[in-house]
């Protein structure tokens, strides 16, 4: 009889604790300063001070404009506002996805495009490669199955800020030129 495999190590880096470059900031860049992220308005966030502060600069552009009823609006509003804001800060990759990561022989071998590294809440390395479903569905899955589905009422609230700050990435698509 065969002997079962032992579980693959977890695709997700692991990194040791890294003390933050500023330690007056929680959320911050591998800098210190602002962070980068595809998630957010302008895809900077300049360091905060607290997991708090950092939320509330991803709702602060929220608008009723892209809503049919004011009721839509404000069930998307509740729903972003159910975060709970009790997360450790880590250090993290932070653009996490399967373009950025290498594969040799079937393995996970490296992690590239590390600009959006920093120290965020614990769920946005999770969060982030699951607000866009892939259209297969064991990639999908994957990273509920490394531990992702701890954080769905987290998914549920960075899907409900998107919808309610659409209309600041509409007007930053706008204002980048087109070329011809």
């Amino acid at each position: 009889m065969a002997r079962p495999k032992d579980p693959p190590p977890p695709a997700i880096p692991v990194l040791p604790p890294v003390p933050a470059t500023q330690p007056a900031f929680l959320v911050q860049s591998v800098s210190g300063g602002s962070i980068r992220s595809v998630r957010v308005q302008n895809h900077r966030v300049g360091a905060c001070e607290s997991e708090d502060e950092f939320y509330q600069y991803l709702l602060g552009v929220a608008s009723s404009h892209s809503f049919k009823t004011r009721h839509e609006y404000e069930t998307a509003l509740d729903t972003a506002r159910a975060i709970p804001l009790e997360h450790g800060i880590v250090f993290i990759h932070g653009g996490f996805a399967f373009q950025n990561t290498l594969v040799y022989n079937g393995h996970v071998s490296g992690f590239i495009d590390w600009e959006c590294a920093g120290w965020y809440p614990e769920y946005w390395e999770f969060t982030t490669p699951s607000r866009w479903p892939s259209r297969d569905p064991e990639k999908g899955s994957l990273f509920l199955q490394l531990g992702g589905h701890r954080y769905k009422k987290e998914l549920e609230s960075g899907l409900a800020i998107v919808s309610l700050t659409v209309d600041s990435w509409i007007c930053f698509q706008l204002a980048v030129p087109s070329i011809t």
